[in-house]
């Protein structure tokens, strides 16, 4: 085998296994998200009750359809379990209130692309920053 047979070989390989991971669900072609069900960890809170605080509330606007918080080594952990939307909410839901603005963002971008919710706020106060969600 020569060399051009070789990077062929591995680019079609390389495409083949691309599209594997790309294409879409038989439930997404059709339409029907309902079926998929996705798990991501989006929120890291200095208490667990905090974590808990978020997740019931994430639940209450149909974001999500259970969490679970769990102790990890920068802080109580909120992994939820949710269907992927492709639409907006109607109004924004004040979903967390942080000490740390990086922490609103990293949670606004996480929830952003899992597909969670289509666009968040960091709104700061003097103290905290609250995130919005939608």
């Amino acid at each position: 085998m020569n060399a051009a047979t070789i990077f062929r070989t591995a680019a079609a390989v390389a495409a083949a296994a691309a599209a594997t991971l790309m294409a879409p669900t038989a439930a997404q072609a059709a339409g029907n998200t309902a079926d998929v069900y996705l798990s991501t960890t989006i929120f890291t809170a200095d208490t667990a009750e905090a974590a808990a605080a978020v997740g019931e509330r994430g639940i209450e606007a149909g974001y999500w359809s259970s969490y679970e918080v769990t102790t990890g080594f920068v802080g109580h952990l909120l992994d939820v379990s949710y269907t992927p939307t492709r639409t907006h909410h109607r109004g924004w839901t004040k979903l967390a209130t942080v000490a740390r603005p990086n922490t609103c963002a990293d949670a606004g971008r996480s929830g952003m692309n899992g597909d969670i919710w289509r666009a968040f706020s960091c709104v700061k106060n003097d103290k905290t920053t609250i995130l919005y969600v939608r």
